[in-house]
């Protein structure tokens, strides 16, 4: 193979290799920002069907992202809860078992006691816009609506 043939070669591979490169951080860039989208605070306007002002809590009821550092965090109506951001907006998938709370008494519970028997069902998510996200179980019925806390 002469030196001219071999330059070609190297030249395509390269190029190649750079194009994959492009094409794979291009995917997980369009990946990191669908899940970046979730960042804020929404608060939460129905549990179940049944709509939050409706339900009895001390406190608002919300669910905080931070995708950067990969966090969870809120408030149940009554307790604070953090944990592990487990979400991949590829498949709309979203994980809430790796969630902790405090454990206080609060007078009104019942909101409390809602939010988290309908986070253990959530296993997707989906954005409506850039101020509604809907929480659904495994065969896509609506467990939790939100909207944008604060228009942020």
């Amino acid at each position: 193979m002469t030196t001219n043939k071999r330059m070609t070669n190297m030249k395509n591979f390269l190029a190649a290799a750079c194009m994959a490169v492009m094409a794979v951080s291009c995917c997980g860039s369009k990946d990191a920002a669908s899940v970046s989208a979730l960042d804020g605070e929404w608060k939460i306007t129905e549990v179940e069907g049944e709509p939050a002002s409706a339900i009895k809590s001390e406190n608002e009821a919300y669910i905080g992202f931070n995708a950067k550092d990969k966090l969870v965090f809120g408030c149940t109506g009554c307790n604070r809860l953090t944990g592990a951001l487990n979400a991949d907006s590829k498949t709309g998938t979203i994980d809430f078992s790796a969630l902790g709370s405090t454990r206080m008494m609060c007078r009104d519970m019942d909101m409390e006691q809602k939010v988290l028997g309908a986070l253990s069902k959530v296993s997707k998510f989906s954005l409506r816009g850039k101020s509604k996200l809907n929480l659904t179980d495994k065969d896509g019925n609506t467990v939790i609506k939100l909207e944008r806390r604060n228009g942020k």
